[in-house]
């Protein structure tokens, strides 16, 4: 399936700071291990078959080598949504799943909906059939994506920058393009598409 470019932009902005999906996590009351760094790891979750199994953004916390050389204490897949999915629920346990069982390490999901109703979709248990399997997708709404409107913090927290403009929409279109020319140098017509609704 083809990945749009707004898309790929939110990913991109994970991958390029994994700190802020566990910043979120956090504050959806996660435990997260005290760790050393976070880091991009590979988003290919799946087995080899025919079918791809490719998260959006794969992240893996470290701590100093210890038991384990490589320092492996957590993995998160961050996965971004718009629109509504049927098919993303029945895949996402098996990307946590191939993740843990990969890296032999604990594991979370973290579902980024900048759309209220996106995020009200999704925010509700996956039963996969055996009793007391029951994947929880941990959703982040717009409620809970802090509102930034001062260009420096949006120079300082790119991430949060563009989060925070696609979930609270944008109350000034000039406002809008000075973000996007100061973080990302990007032609306006790729922002605009963070805001259609």
């Amino acid at each position: 399936m083809a990945v749009s470019s707004e898309h790929q932009i939110y990913a991109e902005l994970f991958s390029d700071a994994p700190d802020v999906a566990v910043a979120f996590l956090r504050d959806l009351g996660v435990e997260i291990p005290k760790y050393d760094r976070s880091e991009p790891t590979s988003c290919d979750l799946g087995h080899v078959d025919p079918v791809e199994r490719r998260s959006d953004v794969a992240i893996m916390l470290r701590g100093k080598a210890g038991e384990d050389p490589l320092g492996k204490l957590m993995g998160v897949v961050v996965e971004v949504q718009r629109d509504t999915s049927e098919r993303k629920r029945l895949t996402w346990p098996e990307y946590l799943v191939a993740l843990r069982a990969k890296n032999e390490c604990p594991t979370a999901l973290l579902v980024i909906c900048p759309r209220r109703h996106v995020a009200d979709w999704y925010d509700k248990p996956i039963s996969l059939g055996h009793p007391g399997f029951v994947l929880h997708p941990i959703v982040l709404g717009p409620e809970r994506i802090p509102v930034v409107t001062d260009p420096m913090e949006v120079g300082r927290f790119p991430t949060l920058g563009v989060l925070s403009a696609a979930a609270h929409g944008p109350t000034d279109p000039n406002r809008v393009e000075a973000w996007v020319d100061k973080v990302f140098d990007l032609p306006v017509t790729n922002a605009e598409q963070l805001f259609e609704e």
